[in-house]
């Protein structure tokens, strides 16, 4: 289970910086040979909640966060995973990968892909994404 999040400094320009987070993302992920779908969702899409961690946190995947991070479900066969996506674990039949991050006023925010262990999973997922706000970008 995470640690519980200590607060956050939103940035003030939470438009401008979740576009920028989503630009980057698609950018990363436009290189990456047979992805069907992706999404974004979460506080980059919210607009809402985008920022730094007064302190460090450990999330359950190990990571340390000192800002939001960034979560895009990606839709991929498992064997097309970029052999570069380092594997931070599986949490719900989704198998998280770090595959980049986002930098903003020298803060270092991680991109996290979510990708279905398998396609009843990618269907289960197809539920959840129409029950939360998602950007589509692939």
């Amino acid at each position: 289970m995470d640690e519980p999040k200590p607060d956050k400094r939103l940035y003030p320009n939470q438009e401008e910086v979740c576009d920028f987070v989503i630009a980057k993302t698609k950018q990363i992920l436009n290189h990456v040979k047979g992805i069907k779908e992706a999404f974004i969702f979460g506080t980059a899409v919210n607009g809402k909640g985008f920022g730094t961690y007064v302190e460090p946190w450990r999330d359950n995947c190990g990571q340390i966060n000192t800002g939001s991070d960034v979560d895009v479900i990606v839709i991929i066969n498992p064997n097309e995973i970029p052999l570069s996506w380092e594997y931070l674990g599986t949490q719900k039949e989704l198998m998280i990968y770090n595959i980049g991050r986002v930098t903003i006023d020298k803060n270092i925010h991680i991109i996290e892909a979510h990708i279905p262990e398998n396609e009843k999973k990618a269907k289960d997922i197809h539920y959840f994404i129409s029950e939360i706000k998602t950007l589509q970008i692939i």
